[in-house]
C-alpha cells in the first residue's frame, strides 16, 4: 500500500470512529440492544472505507472473512470458530512489530456481547503477546477499545484510536 493510500487510511479510519462515536455505540452498555442492526455493509466495506479515509501507516494489512487467512487463524486469533461468525476482518500492522490492529466481526446468532468479550481477551492476549517481544507497545494495547456498534463487535487497538473509533462510528451510522 502506498504512502498515499496509508494516510488516506488513517484519515478514513479517523472518521469512521467519529462517527461511530456519534451514531452512540458503546462499550457493552444496556444500550447496545437497541442498535439498529438491519446495518447492510459488510466488514470489508466498513474497513475499506476506513482505510480509504484514515491513510494510516500502521495498519497496512487486511484479512478479510471469506479469505483463507482469516478462515485458518479465526479460532488462533479469537478462541471462537469461523462457523460462529456472520462477517468479519482485521486490518493490522502488517509490516510486524506494532500492535496496531482494528478487528471487527459479527455473529451468527447475533450475540454481540459474547463476541465483545472475545475481543476483551484478545486484548489479554496481545499484552501477554508483546510483554517480552517489544514491551514499548504494550501501552497503545492498555488504552485498546472493544465496542459494540451497529450489529458488530469492533477492537481497536492504536495510539489513534479515539480518531479510529470515531471513522468506524460515521461509516457505520
Amino acid at each position: 500500500m502506498s504512502l498515499k493510500k496509508t494516510r488516506g487510511f488513517f484519515a478514513l479510519f479517523a472518521v469512521l470512529i467519529y462517527a461511530v462515536f456519534l451514531a452512540g455505540c458503546n462499550n457493552g452498555t444496556a444500550e447496545s440492544e437497541s442498535v439498529d442492526e438491519t446495518n447492510t455493509l459488510s466488514v470489508k466495506e466498513i474497513i475499506q472505507k476506513l482505510a480509504d479515509q484514515s491513510g494510516g501507516k500502521n495498519l497496512n494489512g487486511f484479512a478479510f472473512f471469506d479469505d483463507d487467512i482469516f478462515k485458518n487463524n479465526c479460532e488462533k486469533l479469537y478462541g471462537i470458530s469461523y462457523e460462529e461468525l456472520n462477517d468479519g476482518g482485521i486490518v493490522f500492522a502488517g509490516s510486524g512489530g506494532l500492535a496496531d490492529e482494528v478487528t471487527i466481526l459479527k455473529s451468527k446468532d447475533g450475540n454481540i456481547k459474547k463476541l465483545t468479550s472475545i475481543l476483551e481477551s484478545r486484548i489479554e492476549r496481545r499484552i501477554g503477546d508483546f510483554t517480552g517481544y517489544k514491551p514499548t507497545e504494550i501501552s497503545k494495547i492498555e488504552k485498546a477499545d472493544a465496542f459494540e456498534c451497529g450489529g458488530f463487535a469492533i477492537l481497536i487497538i492504536s495510539d489513534n484510536g479515539e480518531a479510529l473509533k470515531h471513522q468506524i462510528k460515521a461509516i457505520i451510522s
